[in-house]
């Protein structure tokens, strides 16, 4: 199958195994450095933060460019407006 819509992020935060709301912080403090155009891949697996880090980065004014539900975790891919 050609992944003709695979998205290169230009970082990714493995947040696997952080639990909130490190998770949330974590995830804002490394979005203060994106620059317009990159894209970056955030990965979470604790249940909450399924919701949490998504609705923290809207929130902060960041484009969810697409998310990703794996086994496991999330994939939620951003981008600064």
């Amino acid at each position: 199958m050609a992944q003709s819509n695979q998205i290169r992020p230009s970082k990714v935060l493995d947040l696997r195994g952080v639990v909130c709301p490190m998770n949330v912080i974590i995830a804002k403090k490394e979005l203060k450095n994106i620059k317009k155009g990159e894209i970056y891949e955030i990965i979470v697996d604790f249940p909450a933060a399924k919701d949490d880090v998504p609705r923290a980065i809207k929130d902060d004014g960041y484009k969810i460019v697409r998310t990703e539900e794996r086994e496991n975790s999330l994939e939620i891919y951003v981008s600064k407006e």
